[in-house]
């Protein structure tokens, strides 16, 4: 493997693995608290995803690290917001507040709410949807149209209908949490299959920008076998937290995925 490619590569590893330590371990509860004087938990959900978009569109440019960091930023605020509510809703356990009814309500609350279970995966999907739809874009106009007179590749295409079939079923996982569906949902909130793919994606999209860049380029097909293979698992997971929205099974596995705030 070249060097300079394992050197990148390394970088990468280091730019997201420092982020995601000081973001989610670093920093003391007391000051999570104290930031949460000013934003919601709701409010932190929503933002990230333009914060996620931003950093795309500044990756697409050519300004490959400084897109990668606020991408980054941006998939650890989603993290951040579950810890938070949970620090409000502990530290504001002893006082009698009102419950937020409406959607208007529920985006400054300062804690956990039935709102936010559906707020939180729902931002979750529209911060890294467009992202998909945009690769999936690149890998059909690749695999029909730069190839078309020569021959399809195969492997782009199949990316591009996972990739599809994967927005799909997110936009149904958007859409079942409405309440004309609430007759044969069981829960609203993400399950422990949505969190784990919701956790892949990001993983998935790691991998495909060092695809993307080329940084292994010896072993770029075999790299695009595997970024197909995990997109199959991706969508195996989302279509298994649809059928468990409506079913009652696997309910003590999601719970494992909760914000706990030490006492």
């Amino acid at each position: 493997m070249d060097t300079a490619n394992m050197l990148k590569w390394f970088s990468l590893l280091a730019v997201v693995i420092s982020i995601a330590i000081v973001m989610l371990k670093l920093i003391p509860l007391s000051l999570l608290a104290k930031f949460g004087r000013f934003i919601s938990p709701n409010m932190l959900s929503i933002i990230h995803a333009p914060i996620v978009w931003i950093g795309y569109v500044i990756y697409v440019h050519g300004w490959v690290y400084t897109g990668l960091s606020i991408v980054v930023f941006g998939a650890i605020l989603d993290r951040m917001d579950g810890k938070l509510a949970a620090i409000l809703d502990k530290k504001y356990k002893d006082v009698k507040r009102k419950f937020p009814e409406t959607f208007w309500e529920a985006l400054w609350y300062k804690g956990g709410s039935d709102w936010g279970k559906i707020i939180d995966p729902a931002a979750d999907k529209f911060a890294i949807l467009p992202i998909y739809a945009h690769i999936a874009y690149q890998y059909g106009t690749i695999a029909l149209v730069h190839n078309l007179a020569e021959h399809v590749d195969w492997i782009l295409l199949l990316g591009t209908i996972l990739i599809g079939a994967t927005i799909l079923v997110d936009i149904l996982g958007i859409a079942i949490r409405m309440d004309y569906f609430k007759s044969i949902v069981k829960s609203k909130g993400a399950t422990w299959a949505g969190k784990i793919k919701a956790l892949c994606q990001w993983i998935w999209l790691l991998f495909y920008i060092i695809d993307d860049q080329s940084w292994i380029p010896q072993y770029r097909l075999e790299f695009s076998y595997w970024l197909d293979l995990f997109l199959m698992i991706v969508l195996s997971l989302g279509v298994i937290s649809l059928i468990t929205k409506v079913i009652s099974w696997g309910h003590r596995w999601t719970d494992k995925f909760k914000h706990r705030v030490d006492d």
